[in-house]
């Protein structure tokens, strides 16, 4: 049996692509004011997506167990039982301020993605196991 247990609150996108190619003489990534820097519409800032969000809420729960009993010295009767169970919640927002505000980007162009996933499964498994002896031999046979 095992659960577990994920909270994810991470940015939207991979910054590290972007600042692999960033100048070395790049203007600053912020203005004097705080605010992302957008050097008079010569760049793209790179920190941009931090202001988007990304959220995923996972829960997940395996477990299984097997039951036998024996009907008879050579002849027993077993079953494998399991159940899971995933929860999954992912939020993922991009506001219209990941664009330069000289671009002229409204609300109209935020964005916000919704995935609820919700799956649960069981799974059953009989067997019916019969032993048969012949002297030093044994053959076993299962169904």
């Amino acid at each position: 049996t095992g659960y577990g247990i994920q909270n994810n609150n991470q940015p939207s996108a991979d910054l590290t692509s972007s600042s692999k190619y960033l100048a070395p003489n790049a203007p600053a990534l912020y203005d004097a004011d705080g605010n992302l820097n957008w050097a008079n519409n010569t760049w793209l800032n790179p920190l941009r997506n931090l202001v988007a969000e990304f959220r995923s809420n996972t829960k997940d729960l395996i477990s299984s167990t097997t039951l036998s009993y024996e009907i008879l010295p050579d002849l027993i009767i077993k079953s494998n039982f399991g159940y899971s169970d995933l929860q999954n919640i992912e939020t993922r927002i991009n506001p219209s301020t990941i664009y330069n505000p000289a671009s002229g980007a409204t609300s109209a162009l935020s964005a916000l993605y919704l995935n609820n996933t919700q799956r649960n499964s069981w799974i059953v498994e009989p067997q019916i196991n019969w032993e048969i002896n012949f002297g030093t031999s044994k053959i076993g046979v299962i169904l």
